[in-house]
């Protein structure tokens, strides 16, 4: 549950002036293109996520490494939440974390579809900011129970699906069909 790209991640989001990587789960094999969709590292070294260039794509990605995090959560126990996961997080403030992400990209989502704009990342909060915010949500959780954390991140999940089965191919993978995502599909 702390593997490389999850790690990255969090570290990425926790430097100031590094946007935080909203792509929590790994793709594997090639697409039809002959282009990579394995991890790989940059030049500087940090772990780059490709982004899926299909809906199927997508959806095999994000059922495979959910169920894989989920088996991990589970063999390790209730009090897997208290372990040392990345600097001074543990597991559950980076599930708190992504659970809050998991929810809010959704929230985005519906909320372009209704043709709203919704405001990102946070009220009061810029991109460039987003380790004061992933910050401000892990002393948040501290008061919520590692199992209301992994419930909120599994009522995300179960939100990932219906919303990616929902939007047509523009809205999936081109840029620019939602003002608020700019170059992000």
């Amino acid at each position: 549950f702390c593997k490389p790209a999850f790690v990255h991640s969090v570290r990425a989001a926790r430097r100031p002036g590094v946007g935080c990587d909203l792509a929590p789960l790994p793709c594997h094999g090639k697409n039809g293109n002959g282009g990579c969709h394995g991890n790989s590292l940059s030049n500087s070294g940090i772990i780059v996520l490709p982004i899926p260039s299909t809906r199927r794509e997508l959806l095999d990605s994000t059922q495979t490494s959910y169920r894989e995090l989920v088996d991990e959560l589970d063999a390790a126990g209730p009090r897997a939440g208290r372990l040392l996961c990345v600097d001074d997080w543990t597991v559950k403030d980076l599930l708190a974390v992504r659970a809050w992400w998991t929810d809010s990209v959704m929230d985005w989502v519906a909320a372009g579809q209704r043709g709203d704009r919704p405001i990102v990342p946070a009220p009061g909060c810029r991109w460039s900011e987003t380790p004061r915010l992933n910050a401000t949500i892990v002393r948040i959780s501290k008061r919520e129970s590692y199992r209301s954390v992994r419930k909120r991140l599994q009522t995300g999940y179960e939100r990932i699906s219906p919303t990616v089965e929902s939007l047509n191919v523009r809205q999936l993978l081109k840029t620019g069909v939602y003002p608020w995502a700019g170059r992000f599909p």
